[in-house]
């Protein structure tokens, strides 16, 4: 009697499959555009590249929103930094 319960038990046990999601990593700190095409985040554990002028660019660049005004520091003409959070899509340099 077990026997009849016990085949059925294991047959469903195999059409079970369980698929961990791949959860984005985000990361929050400063983001840093010093020059053109040149875009950073630094957290508290690294330096990560977003995009380097004529090298790596990570997906997704044109999903960055503008800063408003009051979030933004300028540093040079149009560029400086303010506080963000990003998904995955960096390079880790430091």
């Amino acid at each position: 009697m077990k026997l009849k319960w016990l085949i059925p038990a294991i047959i469903s046990s195999f059409s079970i499959v369980v698929i961990p999601a791949k959860a984005a990593e985000t990361r929050c700190g400063w983001l840093i555009n010093p020059t053109p095409a040149n875009w950073y985040l630094k957290d508290k554990y690294a330096q990560w590249i977003i995009s380097a002028q004529g090298g790596y660019q990570a997906g997704g660049m044109d999903n960055i929103p503008p800063f408003n005004d009051d979030e933004y520091v300028k540093t040079n003409v149009n560029y400086g930094y303010g506080c963000a959070c990003l998904d995955e899509g960096m390079k880790k340099i430091s």
